[in-house]
């Protein structure tokens, strides 16, 4: 839903997609990722990398699906990164950069912002 309501605000849904394939695809990670933004906060996402090492029961905690929790993964910031670096003080059950390179290897042809 929060996807479509990005694709809404943008309007989207009025101008439509410009028929060019890799114009298309990057107008939907791009949507995916503000979406993604919206739905999972830093503190968050921090409170569920202490709560459990498994990418599924993250994005199950954080009421989204596994996709939209790779997209945030691979679309933080430098200073989102060392947010939640202060936040799990090395806590974590699993380190966000392996989180990250997972997320990577899942979401091949998605693009780091």
């Amino acid at each position: 839903m929060a996807h479509e309501i990005v694709h809404h605000e943008r309007r989207d849904d009025v101008l439509g997609y410009c028929g060019v394939g890799w114009l298309d695809t990057r107008l939907e990670r791009q949507v995916h990722a503000v979406a993604a933004r919206r739905l999972i906060t830093v503190a968050e996402l921090a409170d569920a990398a202490l709560w459990s090492d498994n990418a599924g029961e993250i994005a199950e905690q954080l009421v989204v699906d596994a996709r939209t929790l790779y997209v945030r993964l691979l679309d933080l910031s430098a200073g989102e990164y060392r947010e939640i670096g202060k936040r799990t003080r090395g806590r974590a059950r699993r380190p966000l950069a392996e989180l990250r390179r997972f997320a990577a290897r899942s979401l091949p042809g998605f693009q780091q912002a």
